[in-house]
Parts: structure tokens; C-alpha cells; sequence
């Protein structure tokens, strides 16, 4: 997909600002809400007006990222299955990592309590963003008590003048309703469950419709 000189401009700038150690709002695919991203954790918690110390998510948006969280995950072979596919569905995911003193430092600030929290952010509209880097931390477009943004134009009411917006409503599908990802938990021995309802299951017919989903997905690995 060709970029458009606006578009292009806007990656680059994030890219520049993403490479000082800043936050910057992108766009999702419809019907996701927009989301905040940096190099940096401490970034989009500042971004967000929270503590700079809260966990956040991590994408692994790139082979080698994910590759490399997946050798830390304690979970079985099918679980592993299921994550993937998730993933691919744009599910976030909280997983058990396990203590280990090798395990990468950029993992840490998605990791709380032997739990980590990741997603798979990339898009390819705004893929030259997201391939310049092999990860970003990230969460959603909104400011602490918010709603997370679903137009450039919400995020540009909600957070800060000079907060760079990567706008691509433009290659998004109109939706008549937005939301932020679904989360599920993935436990040690494969059970799943929900831990935030989301865009997701709202678009499957309900929490228990889409773990079915997932479920059956595991039984068919």
C-alpha cells in the first residue's frame, strides 16, 4: 500500500521522536481504538498521566522479539499455539514468564509479578513505523479516567498540544463500534480466561464465545 505524503511525514517524525526516547499516539486497524507507543516504558506512562513505574504491554511485532519471549514463557507447546494465534487476532496476552537470570532487560517493564503482557501492534499501513523498531512498549490512547481515542480527533482533544498523532483514519474502515483489545490470561497448564473484555470478544458474540474459540483452536494443535 502506497503511503501518502502525509502519512509519510507523520511516520517520520514519530520515528525521529520514538528514537529520542518519546511517546507518540498511532493509528490501529478498525475497529480498534488508537494506541499510545514508545521505546521507552516510562514514556507512555507519562504520556498517559500515570505512574512512570506501571507495567506496561510490550509488542513483539517482529519474528525475532517474539521468538525471544517465547523461549522465556512457561507454557506448554499448545498454549504456545494459542498465544500465537491470538496474537495474529490483535488479542493481548498475559502469560507466565519464568524467573530466569538471562531473560532480556527490555522485557522487564511488561513483566509484574512472574506475568508478562504483550500484543502484536503492527499494522501495515503504518508498518514503517513499527519495523523500525524490533519492539515498542505501549498501551491504549487514553489519558488516565479516560476513554481510550477511536478518531485522531479524540486523541488530539485528549492528551496534550505538541503530542504527535500518527493519523491513518483515512486506511481505516468505518466502525460503529470501537475498542481497545481484548486481554486474556494464558496460565501455566493452559486454562484460559478473560482478563479485560475488549473489542474482540465483543465482535465474537461474548467472552465465552471467543475462549471457545480459542479453546478449540488448542484442541485442533
Amino acid at each position: 500500500m502506497e503511503l501518502s505524503p502525509e502519512l509519510d511525514r507523520a511516520q517520520l517524525r514519530a520515528i525521529e521522536l520514538l528514537r529520542e526516547g518519546h511517546a507518540v499516539v498511532v493509528t490501529n486497524p478498525s475497529p480498534m481504538t488508537y494506541g499510545v507507543v514508545a521505546r521507552d516504558a516510562h514514556a507512555v506512562n507519562l504520556l498517559k498521566g500515570r505512574p512512570v513505574d506501571q507495567p506496561v504491554g510490550i509488542s513483539v511485532h517482529t519474528e525475532a522479539a517474539r521468538d525471544q519471549l517465547f523461549r522465556y514463557l512457561d507454557l506448554t507447546t499448545d498454549a504456545l499455539a494459542v498465544v500465537d494465534f491470538a496474537l495474529a487476532e490483535r488479542i493481548t496476552v498475559l502469560a507466565p514468564i519464568r524467573p530466569d537470570p538471562t531473560m532480556p532487560e527490555w522485557l522487564a517493564p511488561a513483566t509484574s509479578d512472574g506475568w508478562v503482557l504483550f500484543f502484536d501492534g503492527s499494522w501495515g499501513p503504518l508498518w514503517p513505523l513499527w519495523g523500525s523498531f524490533p519492539f515498542l512498549y505501549g498501551s491504549s490512547a487514553n489519558r488516565t479516567g479516560g476513554s481510550p481515542a477511536a478518531s485522531a480527533a479524540e486523541a488530539r482533544a485528549q492528551f496534550p498540544a505538541g503530542t504527535v498523532i500518527v493519523d491513518a483514519d483515512d486506511r481505516r474502515t468505518p466502525a460503529t463500534t470501537y475498542g481497545a483489545s481484548t486481554i486474556i490470561r494464558v496460565d501455566t497448564d493452559g486454562r484460559l480466561t478473560l482478563r479485560r473484555p475488549g473489542i474482540q470478544d465483543q465482535l465474537a458474540g461474548g467472552p465465552d464465545v471467543l475462549l471457545d474459540q480459542l479453546r478449540e483452536f488448542r484442541s485442533a494443535t
